[in-house]
């Protein structure tokens, strides 16, 4: 099993649905040191600090550096914390680390399935020995933040300003009246020693034996879609011209741009993609102020809207389903390079249904198609 790579605060990370209302966490000290600074009396002493955390709800994985003077102390041993004593989790890749030449110690973690943390407790114990007598202090960067919800995953990072704005989430179906997303911030690799145990993955309950299983595994793992919070996937349910194109993007791993937003997009919980798409030249509206987030997409929006997310070279081929005639004009070009790409098929019936809803199994199915083959 390859590597997984799941973005932790990244625009839009392990679900794509919907976003949650998490609002602002209460406190801007959600993490600190005990003690937050190192006073050595001579060399060699030892001094054992324990990172903690407070009202942090729902707390499921994490993303920490903290920074030290390497020419006062180094680190002599980095242990888990008891807040995980009964808990389910794995490292994240060899991010439990540190390097004394650097002055760095970073540790990032992640519970399993649906198990959390307390919302206040010990994440870490770290050992700093005294290269001399003096002091050093311990800084922490902004850490990066997730949370489980009963709508599923929710991610932030710390304001600068104390806060905690809310971010992008999972589940299936609301609006997003927090504050606005964060722009990425890093990436990590989960390579978990069982991978049943992959994030996202084990708590699909209802794709096993699906025709488009393989596929939404595979998306799933991208981090460009999820399941939602009863552990369903809900293949056959239809998917709208917003949900599709942020799996795009984030499938396609497109960097935010600022691009078209369109009357009907403002404030809607889809409007940073949908903009980072139209700026991509991947999406345009019904009219210069429509896009029609919230409709169904049909199965020739989505041809157009993914050929031009893989910037495929229109094929010059005859389409011989029996409902070819029925393509629109300004799709047929799509439809038929998408067909010809192997990227959309038709049904047993010799039909392609242009008009037809998709569904999110064959739109987890058409993305899938379209991505390039890995280096």
């Amino acid at each position: 099993m390859p590597k997984i790579r799941a973005t932790l605060l990244v625009f839009l990370l392990f679900c794509t649905f919907a976003f949650i209302n998490i609002g602002v966490v209460s406190s801007s000290s959600y993490i600190t040191l005990d003690p937050s600074d190192l006073q050595f009396n001579a060399a060699g002493e030892e001094i054992t600090t324990r990172v903690v955390f407070s009202n942090i709800p729902d707390f499921y994985a994490f993303d920490i550096e903290i920074n030290f003077d390497p020419d006062m102390a180094e680190v002599v041993s980095l242990e888990e914390g008891s807040a995980f004593e009964g808990k389910s989790s794995i490292d994240v890749s060899d991010y439990k680390k540190f390097n004394t030449d650097e002055g760095v110690v970073r540790i990032a973690k992640t519970l399993l399935g649906d198990d959390v943390l307390p919302s206040e407790g010990e994440l870490a114990i770290i050992t700093f020995r005294a290269k001399a007598k003096g002091s050093s202090s311990l800084n922490i960067n902004p850490p990066d933040i997730v949370v489980l919800t009963d709508n599923g995953l929710d991610y932030f990072t710390k304001d600068p300003s104390g806060g905690i704005p809310g971010g992008k989430g999972g589940g299936g179906g609301g609006g997003n009246k927090g504050a606005p997303s964060i722009p990425p911030i890093k990436e990590l690799e989960i390579s978990p020693d069982d991978p049943e145990k992959i994030p996202g993955i084990e708590m699909l309950k209802d794709i096993a034996g699906h025709w488009a299983e393989n596929n939404i595994q595979e998306l799933v793992a991208l981090g460009a879609i999820s399941g939602y919070p009863d552990g369903t996937f809900k293949p056959d349910n239809n998917i709208t011209r917003a949900e599709f194109a942020t799996v795009l993007v984030k499938a396609f791993q497109l960097e935010p741009q600022s691009g078209k937003i369109f009357k009907d997009t403002a404030g809607h919980w889809a409007q940073e993609t949908i903009s980072t798409a139209a700026s991509y030249g991947i999406v345009s509206g019904y009219s210069a102020d429509t896009f029609g987030p919230d409709d169904l997409i049909t199965r020739e929006q989505m041809a157009v809207m993914v050929v031009k997310a893989a910037k495929l070279t229109p094929a010059a081929v005859e389409l011989s389903f029996t409902d070819s005639a029925g393509i629109s004009e300004w799709a047929r070009e799509a439809m038929t390079t998408a067909v010809a790409n192997g990227i959309i098929n038709g049904y047993p019936d010799n039909t392609v249904r242009p008009q037809g809803s998709a569904t999110r199994a064959e739109a987890v199915t058409v993305i899938v198609n379209a991505l390039p083959e890995p280096v």
